[in-house]
């Protein structure tokens, strides 16, 4: 007597993971079947419901950790992040945290017409930061300091040139045209251009 392959019990529609799960996601949520029985479902919007699916697959063995993480479009790595945190936690890890900021700016428009005030005074950005009780970088980030003027050239003009041969008349011009400015001509030529 032969043995008959077990029939597959996948619904319409569903994605499979791995030979025993399937999964349907839609607007409404998601639901995990197992051997064709609904073994996990959530709304739509639920991360945490979502996640805890994932790792349960994983803890049955009912799919591999890539198998798990390519059906919920993810990395394996992601998905074995969630299973420490649940280990570690429990479901309330599997909650996503907000990014970003986590309280208000102290910056108000109060306080930036504040700043502008000072800054208008000429005064440092730490002394605004100190008087308006916020940090120097938070200052900073709406009024950076002012960027460096350009040094001047340092281009040696022709009239230059024939004065300060005539004051030192003991060193040599250098034929690369940078003297006077500390050229020394070498037997190899001038040394800013050899370097």
């Amino acid at each position: 007597m032969s043995t008959q392959p077990p029939l597959p019990l996948i619904p319409a529609g569903a994605t499979e993971i791995g030979a025993a799960a399937a999964m349907i996601e839609d607007h409404d949520g998601g639901r995990v079947y197992v051997h064709g029985n609904l073994c996990f479902a959530w709304d739509a919007g639920d991360t945490a419901g979502r996640r805890l699916a994932a790792v349960s697959l994983m803890r049955i063995k009912a799919a591999t950790q890539v198998q798990v993480a390519a059906a919920f479009g993810t990395c394996p790595l992601t998905v074995w992040r969630w299973a420490q945190a649940l280990s570690q936690s429990g479901v309330s890890a599997l909650v996503p945290q907000r990014t970003g900021p986590r309280r208000a700016s102290k910056l108000t428009p109060e306080v930036i017409a504040t700043i502008t005030g000072l800054r208008e005074q000429g005064l440092s950005l730490r002394v605004i930061g100190e008087r308006v009780a916020v940090s120097e970088a938070s200052v900073a980030e709406h009024y950076p300091r002012p960027r460096p003027r350009p040094r001047p050239s340092t281009k040696v003009s022709p009239s230059m040139r024939s004065s300060a041969l005539q004051r030192f008349p003991m060193i040599s011009p250098c034929p690369c045209r940078c003297w006077p400015i500390r050229c020394r001509v070498g037997p190899s030529g001038c040394w800013r251009r050899s370097g």
